[in-house]
């Protein structure tokens, strides 16, 4: 290993020398950074360790195809990209589905409702969008303390 290489050149020389200890000093070097830019896009600390572990485990297994020089700017590209995939899992659809029906059970009624003299069924439409509202709080878990509207 060149002992006179600084920062990147000396990370890229350790893991041209040992992948293993190379890949400690990569981790080192990098692990506060992407760690932060974890956090800040998906704000939870346990979710934040996570991506920053995936960052890490897919560097070291796609590490021989690396432009060893372009290591510290690619990783916290992989965690902006590891993020949309754990979020694509978190999407509630029958709760999206829900909402939208009680918004659209909501709105439309106090749209039209005025200008044709509250006819029944702006009052029928207003009345079950309270009963979509009341299925959407029970079934995303809004109305119990601490419960994640994810």
């Amino acid at each position: 290993m060149n002992q006179t290489a600084t920062g990147p050149d000396r990370i890229a020389a350790e893991l041209a020398a040992d992948l293993d200890a190379g890949f400690a000093a990569l981790f080192g070097a990098h692990r506060h950074v992407l760690f932060s830019t974890a956090l800040r896009i998906c704000g939870s600390w346990a979710d934040a360790e996570d991506l920053t572990a995936t960052a890490f485990l897919r560097a070291f297994r796609a590490l021989s195809g690396y432009d060893r020089e372009r290591i510290a700017a690619r990783q916290p590209r992989v965690v902006l990209d590891l993020f949309p995939d754990r979020q694509r899992v978190a999407v509630d659809l029958p709760g999206v589905g829900l909402l939208t029906a009680a918004m659209a059970l909501l709105v439309t009624p106090l749209a039209f409702g005025r200008e044709q003299g509250w006819p029944a069924w702006t009052w029928a439409c207003l009345g079950a969008s309270v009963v979509a509202f009341a299925g959407f709080t029970g079934s995303s878990g809004a109305g119990r303390p601490g419960a994640a509207i994810r």
